[in-house]
Protein backbone atom coordinates (compact mmCIF):
# COMPACT_ATOMS: atom_id res chain seq x y z
CA UNK A 1 0.00 0.00 0.00
CA UNK A 2 1.13 3.55 -0.73
CA UNK A 3 -0.24 7.05 0.05
CA UNK A 4 0.13 9.87 -2.48
CA UNK A 5 -0.55 13.32 -0.97
CA UNK A 6 -1.78 16.52 -2.64
CA UNK A 7 -3.12 19.95 -1.52
CA UNK A 8 -6.42 21.86 -1.29
CA UNK A 9 -7.48 25.37 -2.40
CA UNK A 10 -9.72 27.95 -0.73
CA UNK A 11 -9.37 30.34 2.27
CA UNK A 12 -9.01 27.40 4.62
CA UNK A 13 -7.42 24.96 2.12
CA UNK A 14 -4.39 24.41 4.31
CA UNK A 15 -6.64 23.05 7.05
CA UNK A 16 -7.34 19.91 4.98
CA UNK A 17 -5.35 16.79 4.00
CA UNK A 18 -5.89 15.36 0.51
CA UNK A 19 -4.41 12.00 -0.57
CA UNK A 20 -4.86 8.84 -2.64
CA UNK A 21 -4.21 5.40 -1.11
CA UNK A 22 -3.14 2.67 -3.59
CA UNK A 23 -3.35 -1.02 -2.67
CA UNK A 24 -1.93 -3.88 -4.83
CA UNK A 25 -4.47 -6.68 -4.44
CA UNK A 26 -3.03 -9.46 -6.67
CA UNK A 27 -0.88 -10.25 -9.72
CA UNK A 28 -1.08 -12.57 -12.73
CA UNK A 29 2.24 -13.61 -14.30
CA UNK A 30 0.46 -15.36 -17.14
CA UNK A 31 -1.57 -12.23 -18.01
CA UNK A 32 1.23 -9.81 -17.07
CA UNK A 33 -1.23 -7.81 -14.92
CA UNK A 34 -1.77 -6.50 -11.39
CA UNK A 35 -5.07 -5.78 -9.69
CA UNK A 36 -5.12 -2.54 -7.59
CA UNK A 37 -7.52 -0.40 -5.57
CA UNK A 38 -7.17 3.41 -5.48
CA UNK A 39 -9.08 5.41 -2.78
CA UNK A 40 -9.26 9.27 -2.97
CA UNK A 41 -9.66 10.81 0.56
CA UNK A 42 -10.04 14.27 2.23
CA UNK A 43 -10.12 15.18 5.96
CA UNK A 44 -9.76 18.33 8.10
CA UNK A 45 -6.44 18.11 9.90
CA UNK A 46 -6.86 20.48 12.91
CA UNK A 47 -9.69 18.70 14.70
CA UNK A 48 -12.29 21.42 14.08
CA UNK A 49 -15.68 19.74 13.81
CA UNK A 50 -17.36 22.54 11.79
CA UNK A 51 -15.49 21.75 8.62
CA UNK A 52 -16.55 22.41 5.03
CA UNK A 53 -19.44 20.72 3.28
CA UNK A 54 -21.72 21.14 0.27
CA UNK A 55 -24.64 18.82 -0.20
CA UNK A 56 -25.56 20.02 -3.68
CA UNK A 57 -24.11 17.47 -6.15
CA UNK A 58 -24.14 19.77 -9.13
CA UNK A 59 -21.78 22.16 -7.31
CA UNK A 60 -19.16 19.49 -6.62
CA UNK A 61 -17.11 17.19 -8.93
CA UNK A 62 -14.29 14.64 -8.69
CA UNK A 63 -12.04 12.76 -11.16
CA UNK A 64 -9.54 9.88 -10.61
CA UNK A 65 -6.97 8.79 -13.18
CA UNK A 66 -4.96 5.57 -12.93
CA UNK A 67 -2.22 4.98 -15.48
CA UNK A 68 -3.32 8.01 -17.48
CA UNK A 69 -6.83 6.66 -17.83
CA UNK A 70 -9.78 8.35 -16.13
CA UNK A 71 -11.30 5.73 -13.92
CA UNK A 72 -13.78 7.95 -11.98
CA UNK A 73 -15.50 11.19 -13.08
CA UNK A 74 -18.69 12.31 -11.30
CA UNK A 75 -20.63 14.88 -9.27
CA UNK A 76 -21.20 14.21 -5.61
CA UNK A 77 -22.09 15.65 -2.24
CA UNK A 78 -19.11 16.46 0.02
CA UNK A 79 -19.30 16.56 3.82
CA UNK A 80 -16.11 16.77 5.94
CA UNK A 81 -17.82 17.73 9.21
CA UNK A 82 -16.94 15.94 12.46
CA UNK A 83 -13.39 15.11 11.21
CA UNK A 84 -14.54 12.22 9.07
CA UNK A 85 -12.36 10.51 6.40
CA UNK A 86 -14.43 11.47 3.42
CA UNK A 87 -13.80 9.29 0.37
CA UNK A 88 -14.11 11.29 -2.76
CA UNK A 89 -13.62 8.32 -5.18
CA UNK A 90 -12.56 4.70 -5.32
CA UNK A 91 -11.54 2.35 -8.16
CA UNK A 92 -10.51 -1.31 -8.32
CA UNK A 93 -9.26 -2.91 -11.51
CA UNK A 94 -6.45 -4.60 -13.52
CA UNK A 95 -3.49 -2.71 -14.87
CA UNK A 96 -1.08 -4.13 -17.49
CA UNK A 97 2.66 -4.35 -16.78
CA UNK A 98 5.40 -3.61 -19.23
CA UNK A 99 6.93 -6.43 -21.26
CA UNK A 100 9.78 -6.76 -18.75
CA UNK A 101 7.28 -7.21 -15.90
CA UNK A 102 7.66 -3.74 -14.36
CA UNK A 103 4.97 -1.08 -13.90
CA UNK A 104 5.31 2.47 -12.55
CA UNK A 105 1.65 3.53 -12.43
CA UNK A 106 0.73 7.25 -12.74
CA UNK A 107 -1.95 8.33 -10.16
CA UNK A 108 -3.87 11.60 -10.47
CA UNK A 109 -6.90 12.93 -8.62
CA UNK A 110 -8.71 16.30 -8.36
CA UNK A 111 -11.97 17.74 -7.04
CA UNK A 112 -13.94 21.01 -6.99
CA UNK A 113 -16.39 22.20 -4.30
CA UNK A 114 -18.89 25.03 -4.05
CA UNK A 115 -17.62 26.42 -0.73
CA UNK A 116 -15.62 29.63 -0.15
CA UNK A 117 -13.47 28.09 2.56
CA UNK A 118 -12.65 24.89 0.49
CA UNK A 119 -12.86 25.30 -3.26
CA UNK A 120 -11.00 22.13 -4.45
CA UNK A 121 -7.65 20.35 -4.64
CA UNK A 122 -5.47 17.93 -6.58
CA UNK A 123 -3.13 14.91 -6.06
CA UNK A 124 -0.45 13.76 -8.53
CA UNK A 125 2.11 10.95 -8.14
CA UNK A 126 2.94 7.35 -9.05
CA UNK A 127 2.70 3.83 -7.65
CA UNK A 128 5.35 1.18 -8.40
CA UNK A 129 3.79 -2.22 -8.69
CA UNK A 130 5.78 -5.24 -7.64
CA UNK A 131 7.63 -6.40 -10.78
CA UNK A 132 6.25 -9.59 -12.17
CA UNK A 133 8.71 -12.57 -12.18
CA UNK A 134 9.65 -12.34 -15.82
CA UNK A 135 12.31 -15.05 -16.38
CA UNK A 136 14.32 -15.46 -19.54
CA UNK A 137 14.62 -18.98 -20.95
CA UNK A 138 17.42 -21.11 -22.44
CA UNK A 139 17.61 -23.38 -25.44
CA UNK A 140 20.53 -25.69 -26.23
CA UNK A 141 22.16 -26.79 -29.44
CA UNK A 142 22.69 -30.34 -28.08
CA UNK A 143 20.92 -32.35 -25.43
CA UNK A 144 24.07 -34.28 -24.43
CA UNK A 145 27.66 -33.32 -23.71
CA UNK A 146 30.90 -35.21 -23.01
CA UNK A 147 33.16 -34.30 -20.10
CA UNK A 148 35.44 -31.57 -21.37
CA UNK A 149 32.84 -30.58 -23.95
CA UNK A 150 31.25 -27.17 -24.53
CA UNK A 151 27.55 -26.41 -24.09
CA UNK A 152 26.12 -23.59 -26.25
CA UNK A 153 23.08 -21.93 -24.70
CA UNK A 154 20.82 -19.39 -26.43
CA UNK A 155 19.08 -16.90 -24.12
CA UNK A 156 15.51 -16.04 -24.98
CA UNK A 157 14.78 -12.83 -23.03
CA UNK A 158 11.66 -10.65 -22.90
CA UNK A 159 13.86 -7.57 -22.55
CA UNK A 160 17.25 -6.60 -23.93
CA UNK A 161 17.80 -4.74 -20.66
CA UNK A 162 17.84 -7.92 -18.57
CA UNK A 163 21.12 -9.31 -17.27
CA UNK A 164 21.61 -12.98 -16.42
CA UNK A 165 23.58 -15.52 -14.46
CA UNK A 166 24.03 -19.10 -15.63
CA UNK A 167 24.96 -21.79 -13.09
CA UNK A 168 25.81 -25.36 -14.15
CA UNK A 169 26.59 -28.19 -11.76
CA UNK A 170 27.38 -31.92 -11.73
CA UNK A 171 27.27 -33.67 -8.39
CA UNK A 172 29.21 -31.51 -5.92
CA UNK A 173 30.91 -29.43 -8.64
CA UNK A 174 29.50 -26.16 -9.99
CA UNK A 175 30.45 -22.99 -11.87
CA UNK A 176 28.69 -19.68 -12.54
CA UNK A 177 29.00 -17.02 -15.25
CA UNK A 178 27.41 -13.56 -15.46
CA UNK A 179 26.06 -12.18 -18.73
CA UNK A 180 25.61 -8.52 -19.53
CA UNK A 181 22.42 -7.06 -20.94
CA UNK A 182 21.95 -7.85 -24.59
CA UNK A 183 24.08 -11.05 -24.57
CA UNK A 184 22.01 -13.76 -26.21
CA UNK A 185 24.50 -16.67 -26.62
CA UNK A 186 26.73 -18.21 -23.97
CA UNK A 187 29.20 -21.11 -24.16
CA UNK A 188 30.30 -22.95 -21.03
CA UNK A 189 32.49 -26.02 -20.49
CA UNK A 190 31.97 -29.16 -18.42
CA UNK A 191 35.48 -29.65 -16.91
CA UNK A 192 37.11 -33.05 -17.44
CA UNK A 193 37.75 -33.30 -13.71
CA UNK A 194 34.00 -33.40 -13.12
CA UNK A 195 33.95 -36.92 -14.61
CA UNK A 196 34.78 -38.22 -11.12
CA UNK A 197 31.30 -37.10 -10.03
CA UNK A 198 29.80 -39.90 -12.16
CA UNK A 199 30.18 -43.24 -10.39
CA UNK A 200 29.33 -46.74 -11.63
CA UNK A 201 27.68 -45.36 -14.75
CA UNK A 202 28.47 -43.84 -18.11
CA UNK A 203 25.83 -41.16 -17.67
CA UNK A 204 25.31 -38.14 -15.40
CA UNK A 205 22.97 -35.15 -15.26
CA UNK A 206 24.23 -31.60 -15.66
CA UNK A 207 21.86 -29.19 -13.86
CA UNK A 208 21.64 -25.71 -15.49
CA UNK A 209 19.94 -22.70 -13.89
CA UNK A 210 19.31 -19.28 -15.52
CA UNK A 211 18.62 -16.36 -13.17
CA UNK A 212 17.13 -13.19 -14.71
CA UNK A 213 17.83 -9.70 -13.33
CA UNK A 214 16.27 -6.35 -14.09
CA UNK A 215 18.27 -3.44 -12.83
CA UNK A 216 20.02 -5.62 -10.29
CA UNK A 217 16.77 -7.11 -9.01
CA UNK A 218 16.14 -10.78 -9.62
CA UNK A 219 12.95 -11.18 -11.57
CA UNK A 220 12.87 -14.92 -12.23
CA UNK A 221 14.68 -18.23 -12.64
CA UNK A 222 14.45 -21.25 -14.94
CA UNK A 223 16.07 -24.69 -14.66
CA UNK A 224 17.21 -27.31 -17.21
CA UNK A 225 19.11 -30.60 -17.36
CA UNK A 226 21.60 -31.92 -19.93
CA UNK A 227 22.85 -35.52 -20.10
CA UNK A 228 26.58 -35.95 -19.58
CA UNK A 229 27.87 -38.99 -21.47
CA UNK A 230 31.28 -40.54 -20.79
CA UNK A 231 32.52 -41.77 -24.18
CA UNK A 232 34.30 -45.10 -24.68
CA UNK A 233 37.56 -43.45 -25.75
CA UNK A 234 41.14 -43.92 -24.58
CA UNK A 235 40.90 -40.80 -22.46
CA UNK A 236 38.32 -42.46 -20.22
CA UNK A 237 38.92 -46.21 -20.58
CA UNK A 238 41.36 -47.90 -18.17
CA UNK A 239 44.92 -48.23 -19.39
CA UNK A 240 47.61 -50.81 -18.66
CA UNK A 241 50.68 -52.57 -19.98
CA UNK A 242 50.62 -56.29 -20.77
CA UNK A 243 53.94 -57.94 -19.93
CA UNK A 244 54.83 -61.36 -21.37
CA UNK A 245 57.51 -63.51 -19.77
CA UNK A 246 58.69 -66.68 -21.46
CA UNK A 247 59.59 -69.46 -19.02
CA UNK A 248 62.03 -71.72 -20.88
CA UNK A 249 62.12 -74.61 -18.38
CA UNK A 250 64.19 -77.25 -20.26
CA UNK A 251 64.41 -75.26 -23.50
CA UNK A 252 67.82 -73.57 -24.04
CA UNK A 253 67.25 -69.90 -23.32
CA UNK A 254 69.38 -68.72 -26.25
CA UNK A 255 66.88 -70.32 -28.65
CA UNK A 256 64.43 -67.54 -27.81
CA UNK A 257 61.58 -69.88 -28.69
CA UNK A 258 58.29 -70.94 -27.13
CA UNK A 259 58.13 -74.75 -27.31
CA UNK A 260 54.90 -76.73 -27.04
CA UNK A 261 54.56 -78.73 -23.85
CA UNK A 262 57.85 -77.43 -22.40
CA UNK A 263 57.80 -73.65 -22.24
CA UNK A 264 55.20 -71.75 -20.24
CA UNK A 265 54.02 -68.16 -20.51
CA UNK A 266 53.52 -65.77 -17.60
CA UNK A 267 51.34 -62.72 -18.29
CA UNK A 268 51.23 -59.75 -15.94
CA UNK A 269 49.41 -56.42 -16.08
CA UNK A 270 51.47 -53.38 -15.09
CA UNK A 271 50.70 -49.67 -14.63
CA UNK A 272 46.95 -50.28 -14.49
CA UNK A 273 45.21 -46.89 -14.37
CA UNK A 274 41.52 -46.14 -13.89
CA UNK A 275 40.47 -42.70 -15.16
CA UNK A 276 38.67 -39.85 -13.38
CA UNK A 277 37.55 -41.70 -10.25
CA UNK A 278 36.65 -45.02 -11.89
CA UNK A 279 37.55 -48.20 -10.00
CA UNK A 280 38.44 -51.82 -10.74
CA UNK A 281 35.64 -54.13 -11.81
CA UNK A 282 37.29 -57.11 -13.52
CA UNK A 283 40.43 -58.25 -15.34
CA UNK A 284 41.02 -61.41 -17.37
CA UNK A 285 43.88 -62.89 -19.37
CA UNK A 286 43.24 -65.38 -22.15
CA UNK A 287 45.89 -67.46 -23.88
CA UNK A 288 44.50 -69.64 -26.64
CA UNK A 289 41.28 -70.99 -25.16
CA UNK A 290 42.26 -70.73 -21.48
CA UNK A 291 41.16 -67.73 -19.40
CA UNK A 292 42.44 -66.79 -15.94
CA UNK A 293 41.62 -63.97 -13.54
CA UNK A 294 44.52 -64.09 -11.11
CA UNK A 295 47.46 -61.77 -11.79
CA UNK A 296 50.11 -62.66 -12.79
CA UNK A 297 48.86 -65.75 -14.62
CA UNK A 298 50.99 -68.61 -15.93
CA UNK A 299 49.81 -70.72 -18.87
CA UNK A 300 50.94 -74.05 -20.24
CA UNK A 301 51.43 -74.03 -23.99
CA UNK A 302 49.62 -77.11 -25.25
CA UNK A 303 49.18 -76.05 -28.88
CA UNK A 304 51.67 -75.09 -31.56
CA UNK A 305 51.40 -72.22 -34.02
CA UNK A 306 50.26 -68.60 -33.66
CA UNK A 307 48.74 -68.16 -30.20
CA UNK A 308 46.81 -65.00 -29.32
CA UNK A 309 47.27 -63.48 -25.87
CA UNK A 310 44.40 -61.19 -24.79
CA UNK A 311 44.16 -59.05 -21.65
CA UNK A 312 40.84 -57.37 -20.80
CA UNK A 313 40.37 -54.78 -18.04
CA UNK A 314 36.94 -53.38 -17.15
CA UNK A 315 36.15 -50.52 -14.76
CA UNK A 316 33.07 -50.03 -12.61
CA UNK A 317 31.54 -47.69 -15.20
CA UNK A 318 31.55 -50.50 -17.75
CA UNK A 319 34.39 -49.15 -19.90
CA UNK A 320 36.66 -51.92 -21.21
CA UNK A 321 40.18 -51.90 -22.60
CA UNK A 322 41.54 -54.89 -24.53
CA UNK A 323 45.20 -55.46 -25.39
CA UNK A 324 46.37 -58.36 -27.58
CA UNK A 325 49.69 -59.91 -28.50
CA UNK A 326 50.70 -62.93 -30.55
CA UNK A 327 53.36 -65.50 -29.78
CA UNK A 328 54.63 -68.32 -31.98
CA UNK A 329 54.81 -71.72 -30.30
CA UNK A 330 57.08 -74.29 -31.97
CA UNK A 331 55.73 -77.82 -32.22
CA UNK A 332 57.52 -80.41 -30.15
CA UNK A 333 57.27 -84.08 -29.22
CA UNK A 334 59.78 -86.10 -27.15
CA UNK A 335 62.38 -87.77 -29.34
CA UNK A 336 61.69 -91.34 -30.37
CA UNK A 337 63.05 -93.99 -32.67
CA UNK A 338 60.98 -96.50 -34.62
CA UNK A 339 62.80 -99.84 -35.07
CA UNK A 340 61.68 -101.61 -38.21
CA UNK A 341 63.98 -104.62 -37.97
CA UNK A 342 67.14 -106.05 -36.38
CA UNK A 343 68.69 -108.89 -38.43
CA UNK A 344 71.93 -110.77 -38.53
CA UNK A 345 74.00 -110.09 -41.64
CA UNK A 346 77.44 -110.64 -43.05
CA UNK A 347 80.23 -108.14 -43.57
CA UNK A 348 78.74 -106.73 -46.78
CA UNK A 349 75.26 -106.26 -45.29
CA UNK A 350 73.55 -109.34 -46.73
CA UNK A 351 70.93 -110.94 -44.46
CA UNK A 352 72.50 -114.09 -42.98
CA UNK A 353 71.08 -115.95 -39.95
CA UNK A 354 74.60 -117.11 -39.15
CA UNK A 355 76.19 -113.70 -39.68
CA UNK A 356 78.13 -111.97 -36.92
CA UNK A 357 77.03 -108.42 -37.87
CA UNK A 358 73.69 -106.71 -37.35
CA UNK A 359 71.68 -104.85 -39.94
CA UNK A 360 69.60 -102.20 -38.17
CA UNK A 361 66.65 -100.49 -39.82
CA UNK A 362 65.28 -97.58 -37.79
CA UNK A 363 63.76 -94.14 -38.17
CA UNK A 364 64.42 -91.41 -35.55
CA UNK A 365 61.85 -88.69 -34.87
CA UNK A 366 63.31 -85.36 -33.70
CA UNK A 367 61.23 -82.15 -33.52
CA UNK A 368 62.90 -79.34 -35.45
CA UNK A 369 61.95 -76.41 -33.17
CA UNK A 370 62.60 -73.92 -35.95
CA UNK A 371 65.80 -75.72 -36.94
CA UNK A 372 67.43 -75.32 -33.51
CA UNK A 373 66.87 -78.76 -31.99
CA UNK A 374 69.60 -81.35 -32.55
CA UNK A 375 69.03 -85.05 -31.87
CA UNK A 376 71.16 -88.13 -31.87
CA UNK A 377 70.65 -91.91 -31.80
CA UNK A 378 73.16 -94.22 -30.11
CA UNK A 379 73.28 -97.99 -29.93
CA UNK A 380 74.67 -100.36 -27.31
CA UNK A 381 74.39 -104.14 -26.97
CA UNK A 382 75.09 -107.10 -24.71
CA UNK A 383 74.64 -110.84 -24.81
CA UNK A 384 71.67 -112.05 -22.79
CA UNK A 385 73.86 -113.93 -20.31
CA UNK A 386 76.11 -110.90 -19.71
CA UNK A 387 75.54 -108.07 -17.24
CA UNK A 388 77.40 -105.16 -18.85
CA UNK A 389 76.48 -103.22 -21.96
CA UNK A 390 78.93 -102.22 -24.61
CA UNK A 391 79.99 -98.58 -24.90
CA UNK A 392 77.24 -96.64 -26.72
CA UNK A 393 78.19 -95.55 -30.24
CA UNK A 394 76.32 -93.51 -32.89
CA UNK A 395 73.76 -95.61 -34.69
CA UNK A 396 74.96 -96.73 -38.13
CA UNK A 397 73.59 -95.39 -41.34
CA UNK A 398 70.95 -97.34 -43.22
CA UNK A 399 72.22 -100.63 -44.76
CA UNK A 400 75.59 -100.31 -43.02
CA UNK A 401 76.53 -103.49 -41.03
CA UNK A 402 76.96 -102.86 -37.32
CA UNK A 403 78.99 -104.59 -34.59
CA UNK A 404 82.39 -105.32 -36.16
CA UNK A 405 81.61 -109.07 -36.18
CA UNK A 406 81.02 -109.12 -32.41
CA UNK A 407 77.65 -110.90 -32.49
CA UNK A 408 78.49 -114.57 -31.79
CA UNK A 409 75.94 -116.91 -33.37
CA UNK A 410 75.61 -118.89 -30.15
CA UNK A 411 74.09 -116.01 -28.22
CA UNK A 412 71.04 -113.79 -28.34
CA UNK A 413 71.86 -110.10 -28.03
CA UNK A 414 69.86 -107.23 -26.61
CA UNK A 415 70.34 -104.13 -28.76
CA UNK A 416 69.35 -100.87 -27.08
CA UNK A 417 68.61 -97.78 -29.16
CA UNK A 418 68.79 -94.48 -27.25
CA UNK A 419 67.54 -91.22 -28.72
CA UNK A 420 68.13 -87.77 -27.24
CA UNK A 421 67.68 -84.17 -28.29
CA UNK A 422 68.70 -80.74 -26.94
CA UNK A 423 65.63 -80.55 -24.70
CA UNK A 424 65.42 -84.02 -23.17
CA UNK A 425 67.43 -84.47 -19.99
CA UNK A 426 67.47 -88.25 -20.38
CA UNK A 427 67.66 -90.50 -23.39
CA UNK A 428 64.63 -92.48 -24.49
CA UNK A 429 65.63 -96.12 -24.85
CA UNK A 430 64.13 -98.89 -26.93
CA UNK A 431 65.38 -102.50 -26.80
CA UNK A 432 65.12 -105.15 -29.51
CA UNK A 433 66.79 -108.56 -29.76
CA UNK A 434 69.15 -110.11 -32.21
CA UNK A 435 68.54 -113.88 -32.04
CA UNK A 436 71.32 -116.46 -32.12
CA UNK A 437 72.15 -118.45 -35.22
CA UNK A 438 69.34 -120.44 -36.79
CA UNK A 439 70.09 -124.20 -36.29
CA UNK A 440 67.72 -127.12 -35.78
CA UNK A 441 69.09 -128.38 -32.46
CA UNK A 442 71.95 -127.54 -30.12
CA UNK A 443 73.29 -129.02 -26.89
CA UNK A 444 75.06 -126.52 -24.66
CA UNK A 445 78.70 -127.06 -23.93
CA UNK A 446 78.85 -129.20 -20.77
CA UNK A 447 75.63 -130.93 -21.70
CA UNK A 448 73.42 -129.11 -19.16
CA UNK A 449 71.28 -127.21 -21.62
CA UNK A 450 69.66 -127.71 -24.99
CA UNK A 451 67.72 -125.67 -27.55
CA UNK A 452 65.54 -126.23 -30.63
CA UNK A 453 65.78 -123.73 -33.51
CA UNK A 454 68.69 -121.84 -31.90
CA UNK A 455 71.85 -122.27 -29.86
CA UNK A 456 71.47 -123.18 -26.18
CA UNK A 457 72.44 -120.23 -23.98
CA UNK A 458 71.57 -121.28 -20.42
CA UNK A 459 72.28 -124.25 -18.19
CA UNK A 460 69.39 -126.25 -16.86
CA UNK A 461 67.04 -124.87 -19.52
CA UNK A 462 65.41 -126.34 -22.58
CA UNK A 463 64.96 -123.36 -24.89
CA UNK A 464 62.51 -123.60 -27.78
CA UNK A 465 62.63 -120.95 -30.50
CA UNK A 466 59.83 -122.48 -32.61
CA UNK A 467 56.10 -122.71 -32.13
CA UNK A 468 55.27 -125.84 -30.19
CA UNK A 469 52.25 -128.16 -30.47
CA UNK A 470 51.61 -130.63 -27.65
CA UNK A 471 49.08 -133.32 -28.56
CA UNK A 472 49.18 -135.05 -25.22
CA UNK A 473 48.94 -133.73 -21.68
CA UNK A 474 51.62 -131.58 -20.14
CA UNK A 475 52.55 -131.66 -16.47
CA UNK A 476 54.46 -129.00 -14.54
CA UNK A 477 56.42 -130.65 -11.72
CA UNK A 478 58.16 -127.58 -10.33
CA UNK A 479 56.82 -124.40 -8.73
CA UNK A 480 55.60 -121.52 -10.89
CA UNK A 481 57.46 -118.82 -8.97
CA UNK A 482 57.09 -115.07 -9.56
CA UNK A 483 58.67 -111.82 -8.53
CA UNK A 484 56.75 -108.63 -7.63
CA UNK A 485 57.32 -105.75 -10.04
CA UNK A 486 57.07 -102.21 -8.56
CA UNK A 487 55.17 -99.42 -10.29
CA UNK A 488 54.55 -95.73 -9.59
CA UNK A 489 52.20 -93.02 -10.90
CA UNK A 490 53.17 -90.16 -13.16
CA UNK A 491 51.88 -86.64 -12.57
CA UNK A 492 48.65 -87.51 -14.39
CA UNK A 493 47.39 -90.11 -11.89
CA UNK A 494 47.20 -90.87 -8.17
CA UNK A 495 45.98 -93.43 -5.62
CA UNK A 496 47.65 -96.40 -7.34
CA UNK A 497 46.70 -99.93 -6.32
CA UNK A 498 48.77 -102.44 -8.34
CA UNK A 499 49.59 -106.13 -8.54
CA UNK A 500 52.39 -106.72 -11.07
CA UNK A 501 54.00 -110.17 -11.10
CA UNK A 502 56.92 -111.41 -13.18
CA UNK A 503 56.97 -115.17 -13.92
CA UNK A 504 60.54 -116.06 -14.98
CA UNK A 505 59.58 -119.54 -16.14
CA UNK A 506 57.01 -118.07 -18.53
CA UNK A 507 58.87 -114.83 -19.38
CA UNK A 508 55.54 -113.17 -18.64
CA UNK A 509 54.38 -110.24 -16.51
CA UNK A 510 50.83 -110.15 -15.16
CA UNK A 511 49.40 -106.64 -14.72
CA UNK A 512 46.41 -105.73 -12.60
CA UNK A 513 45.98 -102.21 -11.27
CA UNK A 514 43.55 -99.45 -10.40
CA UNK A 515 44.42 -95.76 -10.31
CA UNK A 516 42.63 -92.39 -10.40
CA UNK A 517 43.07 -89.70 -13.08
CA UNK A 518 44.53 -86.67 -11.33
CA UNK A 519 44.10 -84.38 -14.35
CA UNK A 520 41.66 -84.42 -17.22
CA UNK A 521 42.68 -86.74 -20.05
CA UNK A 522 41.82 -85.64 -23.57
CA UNK A 523 40.14 -88.12 -25.88
CA UNK A 524 42.12 -90.00 -28.54
CA UNK A 525 45.46 -88.93 -27.09
CA UNK A 526 48.17 -91.04 -25.43
CA UNK A 527 48.50 -90.38 -21.67
CA UNK A 528 51.34 -91.79 -19.55
CA UNK A 529 49.74 -92.61 -16.20
CA UNK A 530 52.34 -94.93 -14.57
CA UNK A 531 55.75 -96.56 -15.10
CA UNK A 532 57.20 -99.89 -13.98
CA UNK A 533 60.47 -100.14 -12.07
CA UNK A 534 63.85 -99.93 -13.75
CA UNK A 535 64.21 -103.68 -13.35
CA UNK A 536 62.12 -104.05 -16.48
CA UNK A 537 62.94 -101.06 -18.71
CA UNK A 538 60.87 -101.22 -21.84
CA UNK A 539 60.69 -104.99 -22.06
CA UNK A 540 56.94 -105.55 -22.19
CA UNK A 541 55.08 -106.62 -25.26
CA UNK A 542 51.26 -106.96 -24.97
CA UNK A 543 49.80 -110.43 -25.26
CA UNK A 544 46.33 -109.55 -24.13
CA UNK A 545 45.21 -106.51 -22.16
CA UNK A 546 42.13 -104.65 -21.02
CA UNK A 547 41.81 -101.03 -19.97
CA UNK A 548 38.50 -99.73 -18.67
CA UNK A 549 37.21 -96.50 -17.19
CA UNK A 550 34.70 -95.83 -14.46
CA UNK A 551 32.80 -93.69 -16.98
CA UNK A 552 32.45 -96.65 -19.34
CA UNK A 553 34.98 -95.57 -21.97
CA UNK A 554 37.49 -97.93 -23.52
CA UNK A 555 41.21 -97.65 -24.24
CA UNK A 556 43.29 -99.01 -27.10
CA UNK A 557 46.55 -99.28 -25.10
CA UNK A 558 47.99 -100.89 -21.99
CA UNK A 559 51.69 -101.30 -21.19
CA UNK A 560 53.62 -99.49 -23.91
CA UNK A 561 56.20 -101.65 -25.63
CA UNK A 562 59.59 -100.00 -25.71
CA UNK A 563 59.27 -97.65 -22.71
CA UNK A 564 57.79 -99.47 -19.71
CA UNK A 565 55.08 -96.81 -19.39
CA UNK A 566 51.50 -97.70 -18.52
CA UNK A 567 49.46 -95.73 -21.04
CA UNK A 568 45.80 -95.13 -21.78
CA UNK A 569 44.14 -93.72 -24.88
CA UNK A 570 40.45 -93.22 -24.25
CA UNK A 571 37.91 -92.77 -26.99
CA UNK A 572 36.24 -90.03 -24.94
CA UNK A 573 37.49 -87.38 -22.45
CA UNK A 574 38.33 -88.64 -18.96
CA UNK A 575 37.44 -86.23 -16.14
CA UNK A 576 39.70 -85.70 -13.10
CA UNK A 577 38.85 -88.22 -10.37
CA UNK A 578 37.80 -90.99 -12.79
CA UNK A 579 38.99 -94.48 -11.83
CA UNK A 580 41.01 -96.39 -14.44
CA UNK A 581 41.38 -100.19 -14.48
CA UNK A 582 44.16 -102.03 -16.34
CA UNK A 583 44.78 -105.80 -16.49
CA UNK A 584 46.49 -108.30 -18.78
CA UNK A 585 49.52 -110.47 -19.55
CA UNK A 586 52.67 -109.14 -21.18
CA UNK A 587 55.72 -110.95 -22.55
CA UNK A 588 58.92 -109.98 -20.74
CA UNK A 589 61.64 -110.57 -23.32
CA UNK A 590 64.50 -110.64 -20.90
CA UNK A 591 65.40 -109.85 -17.32
CA UNK A 592 67.86 -107.16 -16.34
CA UNK A 593 69.00 -103.99 -18.09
Amino acid sequence: MANIFGSCTGSLGSKYDLWITVIQNSQSLAENKSNITANFFIRRNDGEATSAYNLIEEQNSVSLKVGGTTRVSKNLTIDTRDNVYFRLATWTGDVAHNADGTLNLAINGQFTMGNANLTGGSVSGSFKCTPLGKASTLSFGDTTVNPGGVVRATINSPSAAFTHKIKWSLGSKSQTMSLAAGVSVADFTVPLAWTSEIQKSLYGTLAVTLDTYNGGEKTGSSSYSIRVVIPATDGFRPSFEMLLERNDNDVPSDWNEYVKGISTLTVELANVTYKYGAEYYSATITVGNVTKREMPATFELTQAGQITVTATVKDNRGLTTVETATITVQDYAPPSVAIMSVDRCNLVGEIDSMGTYALLKYTPSISSVNGKNIGSVTVKYKAMQEQLWSVPVPAPQLNVPFGDGAFDVTSTYAICFSVKDSICKESVATVLYLPGGDIPFNIRKGGKGAAFGKFSESDNLLDVNWDMRVNGSMELAGMLNYEVVSCECTEKARDLLADLRYYPALNTVFVRMRLVADTGLAANDTHYVAKVSNRFPGLFMPMSCMVGFESGGQSTAGVLYGSGYIVVRSDEPVLPGTQIYISGFYVADYKGA
